[in-house]
């Protein structure tokens, strides 16, 4: 996760934040991918039309890209330290989803709707990047502060660090700190529309 540069290859600098769109999570992508689907098509009474579905599908990307965990994340220019480099090292494995859907049948095939619910979603997937990365300090400051330093984030404080704040504050960044996002992070909506296997 990074927040935007200003100038190309720069290190971004998180004074100039001011919003919780401007840090982003970085797709790195992998070699290999592995995913299976199991659904189940049943009728519904509305008519020859119509049809409902339950599944449930699963996943892994393997050999992640080449960009070694510690420069994933970088605060300051410093290297992402070992508690986050265990967070990101936890990404990976294989990830499932289950939901349900209705569909209905077109001259060009069936038109799908459903809602997915995560199983078991990584830390990252239930957590905003702006949250892992400022802390609190980018929802509670106003104006929007991604690094406050002692000025916002004091010690004692029942803030919770982002990786940026407390590493620029010299504290430890503690993973569990940051809450996970609300229910809604959980689901996904499936929309398909074509002929189906």
């Amino acid at each position: 996760m990074t927040p935007p540069a200003e100038t190309a290859d720069a290190i971004p600098d998180p004074t100039t934040i001011d919003s919780a769109r401007d840090v982003n999570y970085i797709g790195i992508g992998g070699r290999y991918k592995a995913s299976a689907s199991l659904q189940l098509n049943l009728p519904l009474p509305l008519g020859p039309q119509w049809g409902a579905n339950v599944f449930l599908d699963g996943g892994q990307v393997f050999s992640p890209s080449v960009a070694p965990t510690a420069g994933l994340l970088r605060a300051g220019g410093t290297p992402a330290d070992s508690s986050l480099a265990d967070v990101l090292e936890d990404e990976v494995g294989i990830r499932f989803g289950a939901g349900a859907g209705i569909q209905y049948l077109t001259p060009v095939g069936f038109v799908s709707v459903g809602f997915g619910l995560k199983l078991n979603p990584s830390y990252l997937d239930l957590r905003s990047p702006a949250r892992v990365y400022c802390g609190d300090s980018i929802n509670d400051a106003d104006p929007v502060v991604c690094f406050g330093g002692d000025e916002v984030n004091v010690p004692g404080s029942d803030a919770d660090f982002g990786y940026i704040d407390a590493r620029l504050s010299g504290r430890d960044f503690v993973p569990d700190d940051i809450d996970e996002g609300n229910f809604f992070r959980r689901l996904q909506l499936h929309l398909s529309i074509g002929q189906t296997f």
